[in-house]
């Protein structure tokens, strides 16, 4: 699978129109090698990567639990739960190599939202 598109030719689509369904500030990435999955590159997540639960259990990822609470909550308000934390590889599209990563995994999120923590 080509990870390369041609992205300045699609970014210039989006902003003319051509791709409506494309959605601004997500890429491709490629988990553990196996699983394509659209990761929202998300500069108003002041705090930690988070992963969704069905996504860490498809790819069948180990979840640890954390020694300390952790909360948080969506742009709304609404608290988020979570159930732990995992460590997996990412292969981010343009990026030659992959990158290990850390995440909260949360049940109510979906796909992968990249923080201040991935950005820093």
């Amino acid at each position: 699978m080509d990870m390369k598109p041609k992205v300045n030719q699609v970014a210039q689509g989006v902003f003319r129109g051509k791709y409506p369904q494309a959605s601004l500030g997500y890429v491709r990435g490629l988990l553990t090698g196996s699983i394509l999955l659209k990761v929202l590159v998300d500069t108003g997540n002041l705090g930690r990567n988070v992963i969704s639960e069905d996504i860490v259990k498809a790819a069948k990822l180990p979840v640890y639990k954390l020694n300390v609470g952790v909360k948080l909550s969506s742009a709304s308000g609404s608290p988020i739960e979570v159930v732990g934390e995992t460590t997996f590889k990412l292969r981010l599209e343009n990026l030659d190599k992959p990158l290990l990563l850390k995440a909260l995994v949360c049940p109510q999120i979906e796909g992968l939202n990249l923080g201040n923590q991935f950005l820093q």
